[in-house]
C-alpha cells in the first residue's frame, strides 16, 4: 500500500511546492521593481531638495517625484496587499518617505534648498530599501515556501495561535522562521 501512496504523495508535494515557489519568485521580482522605483524617486527628490527653486527644472522633477511615489504606492498596496502584515515597518517608512519627498515647500516658487530634508530623505530611503531587500531574501528561502503553504492551508492567525498555545511543532516552526 505504501509503495503506491508514497509516489503520489511525493508528486503532490513537489507540485504544490513548485507552484508556490513560482508565485513567490514573481513576488521577489516585484520587490526588485519597487526597490528600483524607490531608488529613482530618492535620486530625483534629492536633486530637487539640494537646489533652490527653478521653475523650468522643477516642473519636470515634481511630476517625476509625484508619479514615482504614486507608482510605488500602487505596487505596494496593489501587488502586496495580502503580504502587508509580513512587510512590517515598510508601510510606515513609505509614508515617511512620501512626506519627506513632497513635504515642506514642495511645488512652491519660493522654495530654498533644504539639505537636511535631502539627507533625511536618503536615510529613510536607505532604511526602506534594506527592509525590502530583507523581505526579498526571506522570500527566496525554502523555509518561507513551507511557511506560506502552512498559512494558506490553516491561516496565519491559526499558526500564531498554535504557537501561542504551545504546540511543539508550531513553536519549532516559529523558531526556525524567526517568529
Amino acid at each position: 500500500m505504501w509503495s503506491i501512496l508514497w509516489p503520489i504523495a511525493a508528486f503532490s508535494a513537489g507540485a504544490l511546492i513548485t507552484a508556490y515557489r513560482g508565485q513567490y519568485t514573481e513576488y521577489a521580482s516585484a520587490l526588485s521593481d519597487v526597490i528600483k522605483d524607490v531608488e529613482f524617486v530618492r535620486d530625483k527628490a534629492t536633486q530637487y531638495w539640494v537646489c533652490d527653486a527653478d521653475p523650468k527644472k522643477d516642473a519636470l522633477a515634481e511630476v517625476e517625484i509625484r508619479s514615482g511615489l504614486h507608482q510605488i504606492s500602487r505596487q505596494v498596496y496593489g501587488t502586496f496587499s495580502n503580504q502587508l502584515p509580513r512587510l512590517g515597518s515598510v508601510q510606515e517608512q513609505l509614508l515617511e518617505f512620501h512626506s519627506l519627498c513632497t513635504g515642506g515647500d514642495f511645488e512652491t516658487a519660493t522654495r530654498a534648498a533644504d539639505r537636511s530634508t535631502a539627507s533625511e530623505l536618503r536615510t529613510t530611503a536607505a532604511s526602506l530599501i534594506v527592509d525590502l531587500r530583507r523581505e526579498k531574501i526571506r522570500v527566496s528561502q525554502w523555509k518561507h515556501v513551507f511557511w506560506v503553504i502552512g498559512e494558506d492551508v490553516i491561516g496565519h492567525r491559526a499558526v500564531k495561535a498554535l504557537i501561542a498555545r504551545g504546540c511543539r511543532v508550531a513553536r519549532w516552526l516559529g523558531e526556525k522562521l524567526g517568529m
